[in-house]
């Protein structure tokens, strides 16, 4: 229900689920944290920026932030 709830933000390009996903990057779940970072760079420059910031974050929010932005080539 979460990763579907994650990708209606991404297709419906609600700017404003942005500070939501960013908390996803932490889940628990890689599922919920690779769906939150794919959505996050769907959403453009404000979702990357996002992900930039999250790529220096200990754990696993910065992991998933760093995947996204070399897979996706947003972070260049």
């Amino acid at each position: 229900v979460r990763v579907q709830a994650i990708q209606a933000a991404g297709a419906l390009h609600l700017q404003a689920a942005i500070p939501t996903l960013a908390e996803h990057l932490a889940d628990p779940s890689w599922w919920i944290r690779f769906r939150a970072a794919e959505v996050l760079v769907k959403l453009g420059a404000p979702g990357v920026a996002v992900l930039k910031a999250s790529q220096h974050t200990p754990g696993a929010a910065g992991i998933i932030a760093r995947q996204m932005l070399d897979e996706t080539g947003a972070g260049a």
